[in-house]
């Protein structure tokens, strides 16, 4: 391949689709969104799992004079803001030569477990009024959660990849220069 070719594989010429940024949001949206319908999924059992729901209930506690339905698109833009710092990680981590596939998204999702128990234990015990939950149950939620995340994430942000190389092998300027 050639060296023009190569950088616009690398994203540097514009008009070659979704960008970095973009895949970086629509594989947090795909993952996150995942993790919250299967959050809820495991709330059957009797505990509300939901992330949103648990977030934007500390946010109102905060500040009681925001709306419920304030309270509930304040707590999704904080998961999903959450869910969009896990996956600038995991693109840097693709970026460098890790391989997309669904064995590392397992273990991404462990990891990112593991790191999201630690946040939300840090959440409930600095927060002044935090929501009642057990423990037990939720923190262990949250690795099946977590591991529905990055598969979900990873699935978009390969598939968003392979798109724009797609877009790159078959425009015009590629097929020139072969």
């Amino acid at each position: 391949m050639k060296a023009k070719d190569q950088n616009q594989v690398k994203g540097i010429h514009s008009g070659q689709g979704i960008g970095k940024v973009g895949r970086i949001l629509i594989s947090a949206i795909c993952g996150t969104s995942m993790m919250t319908v299967s959050s809820k999924l495991m709330s059957l059992i009797g505990q509300n799992f939901s992330e949103p729901h648990h977030l934007g209930k500390m946010i109102s506690r905060l500040d009681p004079v925001f709306s419920k339905n304030t309270d509930k698109a304040l707590g999704w833009t904080a998961h999903l803001g959450m869910g969009a710092a896990f996956c600038s990680v995991y693109s840097s981590l693709f970026d460098s030569g890790v391989k997309p596939n669904l064995k590392n998204s397992i273990l991404l999702g462990l990891i990112s477990g593991a790191v999201g128990m630690g946040i939300w234990k840090a959440t409930f015990k600095l927060h002044p009024f935090p929501t009642s939950i057990n423990p037990g149950r939720f923190y262990l939620q949250r690795m099946p959660a977590h591991i529905v995340f990055a598969v979900f994430a990873t699935l978009s942000y390969r598939l968003l990849v392979q798109q724009k190389e797609e877009k790159i092998q078959s425009s015009p300027q590629c097929r020139l220069t072969e």
